[in-house]
């Protein structure tokens, strides 16, 4: 049985999260995975995310760049004031065999005050998860 028959790879559109992304092609391509690209959007109104669509429209964008050679491709928007919970939540609905996420590997003070979503994702995902640390400026 392959690692994963899919995968769901988080995306903050950051510089950081393409590592998550390139980690998450090589995994899909090893093993004929599906992959979901997600992004996880506060619903508050002071938010920064753009609308639904504008959001699977980046989604899309980044689909093109890095999994075009994918097969089985889609994108998920998920709505949640907390993206670990949004992630969780939407891997056990989406029966997901493996998580993929960067992270941005803050440390003592930065990591007291922000917390980190990649460990509150280990510890509650309904699945295995891969981080992949973005490498230290």
């Amino acid at each position: 049985m392959p690692i994963a028959r899919s995968i769901l790879v988080a995306t903050d559109f950051s510089a950081a999260s393409e590592h998550g992304l390139r980690k998450a092609r090589d995994v899909a391509l090893d093993t004929g995975a599906a992959v979901t690209v997600c992004h996880v959007s506060d619903p508050s109104p002071l938010a920064p995310d753009g609308g639904e669509e504008d959001l699977h429209a980046a989604l899309r964008k980044v689909i093109a760049h890095h999994f075009s050679d994918i097969a089985e491709t889609k994108t998920a928007v998920v709505i949640s004031p907390g993206p670990a919970d949004g992630l969780c939540h939407y891997a056990s609905e989406s029966d997901t065999d493996l998580i993929v996420l960067s992270t941005h590997g803050r440390s003592g003070l930065a990591h007291l005050l922000i917390g980190s979503v990649a460990e509150r994702v280990v510890r509650h995902a309904p699945c295995p998860v891969l981080t992949v640390r973005a490498p230290s400026k």
